[in-house]
C-alpha cells in the first residue's frame, strides 16, 4: 500500500448551519441523570477526579476537548478507569439507563466520535491503562490502549529491539489504532497493525470482560481487527512482535516550480514507479502537494546499496541535487526523524493528519480548537489517457489533465464554479489490493469550515471518484451516504450478524458504526 496524498488548506470564515449527521442522544430527565451519575461515580469508588460531568466546571475545555471543533458535542460524562473490571462497570451503568458508550484512546478523530458522536454520550477516556510488557522468550507485546505510538516504538525497541507495523504520528493511540487497521510505512511487507494481533481484551455491552482470539470469540475477535468500535471496549491487546529491519534508508525529494505542468510531470512520474509490479515490497512511498512544492518521501527497509538500485531520483523527474536527501539511520531514528517530521509539517494553526501529517506534539492546548475535514480513499487505477476518455467528457493528455488539478489545488480560492478533473477512480473496500490511497483536507480557524470550503472538499472527492470507492473508517468523513457500506463493503453483512450478537441494543453506538442486523 503506497501513499498519494494531495493536500489543500482553507481559511474560510463563511459559516454553516449545524451539521445534522448524527442525531443527538434521548433527553433524559433529571431522576435519570441523578441515578447514571452516582452509578458512574461508584465505579470508581468514588473518586470525583476521575468522573466527570456535563455540569461540571471547565467540562468542555478540560475534559472533552473535541479533536475537531467542526462538533463540538458535550457528553454526558468523561470517566477514567484504571482497569478493565472498571471500564466494565461504567459500561453496565450507561447501558441500563440507556446511555450511548464510547471509548477514547489518543483522541484522534475527525467527526467527534471519540465523544460520542452526539450530545449525552458516556465517554471512557483510557488514558490509565497504559501497561507495556514484552515476554522474553516469545517477544508477544501485552499493550494497553493508551500507549502512543511513539511509546510503542521505544518500548518495543527497549525490549529486544522489536516491532510492530503501525502509522507516524506519534500521539495517535494504539487502541483506536489497532481496531480500525494502523496504516504505517511498510504495510507492503508486514501488513497493518491488526495483522499483529493476538488475543485482545474486550469489555462488552453487558459489562463483562472476556477474551477474544481465533479460539475463543472468534467472531468477535474478527470483528475487533477493522471495526473495533461497534463491538465492545478493548482494555489490553497481544501482538506477536518481529526483530526491527537491520538497515533502513529515508529519502525525501522536493520538486518546488511556480509552473504546474512542471509537478503533474514529476506526479506521473511517480505514478509510473508505483504501479512497478517489480518494486520491492520494502519501500515506502508518499507524496504531498503543498503550494509549489511536491514532496515524494518515503523509507526503504534495506541497505543503501539496494535502494540506489532502484535508481527513484532517476525515476522521479525535475528533482534538483540539492533537494535530495538520502540517510542511512536506525529502526528507532527513522521513526523518531518521522514522528518529528509530522510534528513540524503541520502546526496549530493548520490541521491535523494521521499518516501523512499529524497535529504538533502531544495535540497542544490549541490544536483542539481547529477545525476540519478530511477524507480517505483506496484507489487501483492510475491516470492516463485511455482513463480521462472514459471517465471525462474532454479527454485531455494526462500531463495537462494533473496540472490542471495542480493548479485548482493551489488556487487562492476553490470558487464555487470549480471544475475538477478526474484523477483516480477508487476502488471497493476491502482495500488491501489497492495500489494507493488518496487524502484530501480542508481546515479553517474559525468554528465552522464554511460551505465554500465544505463544498471544496466533498465536490472534489465525489467528481474525482464518482461514488466508486472504499473508505478508510480510521478517517471518518461525515459527508458519506451509507458510510458503513463505504468503510466496510463486502463484510458488512457479517459484521451486522455479529453485532446483533454482542450488542443487539447498539449500545456503543454512532452515526458510522456497525448497527445490529434486525430479524
Amino acid at each position: 500500500m503506497l501513499l498519494c496524498s494531495v493536500t489543500r488548506t482553507l481559511a474560510l470564515t463563511t459559516l454553516l448551519s449545524s451539521n445534522g449527521l448524527f442525531a443527538s442522544a434521548t433527553p433524559q430527565n433529571n431522576d435519570e441523570n441523578a441515578l447514571l451519575q452516582t452509578c458512574l461515580t461508584d465505579s470508581v469508588g468514588g473518586d470525583a477526579t476521575r468522573a466527570q460531568f456535563s455540569s461540571g466546571e471547565n467540562f468542555s475545555t478540560e475534559y472533552v476537548k473535541p479533536y475537531n471543533r467542526q462538533y463540538p458535542y458535550t457528553p454526558f460524562a468523561v470517566m477514567y478507569p484504571k482497569n478493565a473490571e472498571e471500564v466494565g462497570e461504567m459500561v453496565k451503568c450507561a447501558s441500563e439507563n440507556n446511555r450511548k458508550v464510547q471509548a477514547r484512546s489518543g483522541g484522534h478523530d475527525y467527526v467527534s466520535k471519540c465523544i460520542g458522536g452526539a450530545d449525552g454520550a458516556a465517554v471512557i477516556d483510557l488514558k490509565n491503562l497504559d501497561q507495556f510488557t514484552v515476554d522474553g522468550d516469545t517477544h508477544i507485546a501485552t499493550i494497553g490502549p493508551a500507549n502512543g505510538l511513539k511509546a510503542v516504538v521505544e518500548g518495543l525497541h527497549n525490549n529486544g529491539k522489536r516491532m510492530i507495523p503501525h502509522g507516524t504520528s506519534a500521539t495517535v493511540g494504539i487502541g483506536g489504532h489497532t481496531t480500525v487497521g494502523g496504516f504505517g510505512p511498510a504495510p507492503r511487507r508486514d501488513g497493518l497493525t491488526l495483522d499483529s494481533l493476538r488475543p485482545v481484551e474486550v469489555v462488552l455491552a453487558n459489562g463483562t470482560v472476556v477474551r477474544a482470539s481465533s479460539s475463543t470469540h472468534p467472531g468477535l475477535f474478527w470483528a475487533m481487527r477493522g471495526a473495533g468500535q461497534s463491538f465492545g471496549i478493548a482494555t489490553s491487546f497481544e501482538f506477536d512482535t518481529k526483530l526491527q529491519p537491520p538497515n533502513v534508508v529515508t529519502y525525501q525529494y522536493n520538486i518546488t516550480s511556480s509552473d504546474s505542468a512542471v509537478l503533474a510531470e514529476s506526479l506521473q512520474a511517480w505514478q509510473a514507479l508505483i504501479a512497478d509490479p517489480a518494486l520491492p515490497r520494502d519501500l515506502y512511498t508518499f507524496v504531498i502537494l503543498q503550494g509549489p512544492t511536491l514532496l515524494v518521501r518515503g523509507t526503504f527497509l534495506g541497505t543503501r546499496a539496494a535502494f540506489d538500485a532502484l535508481r527513484l531520483h532517476d525515476r522521479v523527474r525535475n528533482i534538483a541535487a540539492a533537494a535530495t536527501t538520502v540517510s542511512d539511520a536506525s529502526w528507532l531514528d527513522t521513526y523518531t526523524a518521522t514522528f518529528r517530521f509530522t510534528d513540524n509539517l503541520l502546526t496549530d494553526a493548520f490541521f491535523a493528519a494521521h499518516t501523512a501529517a499529524v497535529p504538533a506534539t502531544t495535540v497542544s492546548d490549541a490544536s483542539w480548537l481547529d477545525t476540519y475535514t478530511a477524507t480517505f480513499r483506496f484507489t487501483d487505477n492510475l491516470l492516463t489517457d485511455a482513463f480521462f476518455a472514459a471517465h471525462t467528457a474532454a479527454v485531455p493528455a494526462a500531463n495537462d489533465s494533473l496540472a490542471a488539478l495542480i493548479t485548482h489545488l493551489r488556487a487562492g480560492s476553490p470558487g464555487p464554479a470549480a471544475r475538477w478533473w478526474v484523477l483516480i477512480d477508487a476502488t471497493a473496500f476491502p482495500h488491501r489490493g489497492a495500489l494507493c490511497y488518496f487524502q484530501l483536507y480542508a481546515a479553517s480557524q474559525e468554528a465552522r469550515i464554511g460551505e465554500e470550503g465544505m463544498r471544496f472538499a466533498d465536490g472534489a472527492v465525489e467528481a474525482l471518484q464518482a461514488g466508486r470507492y472504499g473508505v478508510y473508517a480510521g478517517y471518518p468523513d461525515a459527508g458519506l451516504e451509507e458510510p458503513q457500506k463505504k468503510y466496510w463493503a463486502g463484510n458488512l453483512a457479517r459484521l451486522q450478524e455479529i453485532k446483533g450478537v454482542v450488542d443487539p441494543r447498539d449500545v456503543f453506538s454512532t452515526g458510522h458504526g456497525v448497527k445490529p442486523a434486525r430479524g
